[in-house]
This record gives structure tokens, sequence and C-alpha cells, in this order.
């Protein structure tokens, strides 16, 4: 047990031992003339949630095709009548055991359920404010003016975020807002395009076979449109679906 590497992951998980249940497996299978009493008790190593024993099915009950019921009816009949557990054997088993894990599951979710309650209030109160700042008649039936109204109202407040006004505040350690797009357009933009790499008779070559491809088998006697779209196309990668 000292040396469990079960318990050595569990003092990492939980060094203080408060969520830590021990479970002693095969204890039929200890020798003749000794028991787990100290390490059920917590004499050994002990656990604050202490711990409990249970029998495993065997390799011959499993071939012997011993269902789960016949295996637990053997566990108690073993704690029940073995001289240093009958006394407490109903602390042992896995019926115990399970009974056991639901009871602090359900200890556990209900801990859990105020501040999940809490949260799911704050979200809904928080959605309720922002309903109501829509100022929406709850009966009417000329939706389509409150639409045009929502609509002019989202036009009215984009061009606050992207034009000049002194009723908008205004950040002073970034740009943002039409500021950052009139910075990214005519700063970085044009850079960015500067760097691109391109042969120019490559290009050239590819328009004029992308018109010819275009015009196929009639004679064209205006450039197409669609033959620029496919070269531009190719060069920033997009493909026609």
């Amino acid at each position: 047990m000292a040396t469990s590497d079960a318990l050595q992951l569990a003092k990492e998980a939980d060094p203080e031992g408060k969520r830590t249940i021990g479970v002693l497996t095969k204890m039929d299978l200890m020798d003749e003339g000794t028991n787990a009493r100290d390490i059920l008790e917590g004499k050994l190593l002990p656990l604050k949630r202490g711990y409990i024993g249970v029998i495993n099915r065997s390799q011959r009950d499993i071939d012997s095709r011993k269902n789960i019921s016949e295996a637990l009816s053997s566990e108690r009949k073993f704690f029940s009548n073995h001289p240093d557990y009958n006394d407490i054997a109903n602390r042992l088993g896995t019926t115990y055991l399970q009974n056991y894990l639901n009871k602090e599951l359900s200890v556990h979710i209900f801990k859990q359920l105020p501040s999940l309650r809490n949260m799911f209030e704050s979200k809904l109160n928080e959605l309720e404010d922002r309903l109501s700042a829509f100022e929406t008649p709850e009966e009417t039936k000329n939706f389509e003016k409150i639409i045009s109204e929502l609509n002019e109202q989202l036009r009215r407040d984009f061009e606050l975020a992207i034009g000049r006004s002194a009723s908008v505040k205004v950040d002073i350690e970034n740009l943002s807002g039409g500021t950052r797009i009139n910075s990214l357009m005519n700063e970085k933009y044009p850079n960015e395009i500067t760097a691109m790499f391109y042969d120019e008779n490559k290009l050239r070559r590819e328009i004029a076979i992308s018109i010819q491809n275009i015009h196929g088998a009639y004679l064209g006697i205006f450039t197409p449109d669609m033959a620029f779209e496919s070269v531009i196309r190719n060069q920033i990668g997009i493909e026609i679906i």
C-alpha cells in the first residue's frame, strides 16, 4: 500500500485527501492468516473518506459464466462469514461502494446547484435587460415599422462607430472604428500589394489565354470581364466551385 501508484497519483490530484476514496480489491485473495483491518480502519495509511473493500469476479467466475447477481451474493457471504470482517460487513462490498459513490455524487451536485442557479439568473437578467433596451411593444401589428426603426438605429450606430462624432467615446490607446479601417486600406493594404511578387510576362500570358478561352469558338470584339476575374481569382488563390 505504501508504494501504491494509485495513492501516489491521488496525492498529486488531492494533496489534502478530501476527495480520495480508497477501494481495496480482490480481498478474497489475501494470504491465509492475514487481513486488511488496519487499512480499512485507517491505521496504516489513513484517508479522510476511508477505505471500502470489494471482491472482484475471478477468471474462473467469468469462464463459468457466473453472473453479477451471483457474484454480489458470494461477496456478501464472504464478508458476513469472515471472522475478521463480519462486524463491519455492512460497510464493505460492491453494493455499499455503489451506494456510497451515488450519495457522494448527489451531495456534490447539490453543493454546485446554488452557484449554477446564480449564474443562470445573472445571465437571464442580462438578456432581459438587453431585450428591454429594444423597447419593442409586446402587442403590435406594425412589425415593418419596428424593423425599419431598428435598422435605422443600427445604421446610426454604425456611422457613429466608423465616422467622426463628439458623442462617441474616443479610444486613446488603439486605433478603432473608421480610423482602423482607414489605416488598413491606405497604409497596410497598399504595402501588402506592393510586396506581392508576380511575373509580368506570365501574368500577360495568363490574361491572353483566359480571354481566348472565354470567347471560345467565337471572335470577340470586347474584352470580357470574366477573363480578368478568372486571372485575379487565380492570383489570390480562390477556387470557383
